[in-house]
């Protein structure tokens, strides 16, 4: 595997709001069909909620999503189980979606106190895809990505035949079995813009 560090000054946007009683992990993001513009969305979420058995995510819903939301997946973490989940429209919005994502045990309360704290997380992995609206060109001909996260770690591999020329975050290029992985890595909430061109 090759790895490249570069600094770009990038457009592609999602968004995802970081949530109450969940670490968010990482997520990789990634172009099913660019004519269609269809988006798979790979979420690694920790939920930390004491007691917790179920729990709604995103809060906000999937608001990338503009067509019908397909579930690809939803499993647990660490054994690889699928978790039994289903669709669910926010109530303030009938036009977003989210999961109702059951989890396979209780999320353990947290262990010690003071400097030897330790806070228990369920983490499950799972993917969606869905059509999208934040995927557009600029009067340069340059395909625009726009993705706000609060996940740490944020990848988006480009599209075959694409090359990254513009992001609004330092990124990371890893290069690996033909796919480039752009990486992200920074806390707190952010919008990520990437802009890309085709190679000729």
């Amino acid at each position: 595997m090759r790895v490249k560090v570069f600094q770009y000054s990038c457009i592609f946007v999602i968004f995802l709001i970081s949530l109450v009683n969940i670490a968010t992990a990482d997520i990789t993001i990634s172009v099913q069909d660019l004519d269609k513009k269809i988006l798979r969305v790979t979420y690694t979420i920790a939920f930390d909620k004491p007691g917790a058995t179920d729990a709604i995510f995103p809060e906000q819903g999937f608001d990338f999503a503009t067509g019908k939301l397909n579930v690809l997946k939803v499993t647990d973490f660490e054994t690889g189980t699928e978790l039994l989940h289903e669709i669910v429209t926010l109530p303030n919005d009938t036009n977003l979606k989210s999961l109702k994502i059951y989890f396979l045990k209780p999320i353990p309360e947290p262990k010690g106190r003071g400097r030897h704290y330790e806070q228990e997380v369920y983490k499950v992995k799972l993917t969606v895809e869905a059509e999208t609206d934040k995927i557009t060109k600029d009067k340069e001909g340059r395909y625009v990505f726009l993705f706000t996260t609060a996940h740490e770690n944020s990848y988006f591999i480009l599209p075959q035949g694409h090359v990254l020329v513009y992001c609004n975050y330092p990124v990371l290029v890893n290069e690996e079995e033909g796919q480039t992985f752009i990486q992200v890595k920074q806390t707190g909430k952010k919008n990520l813009i990437f802009k890309t061109r085709v190679l000729k």
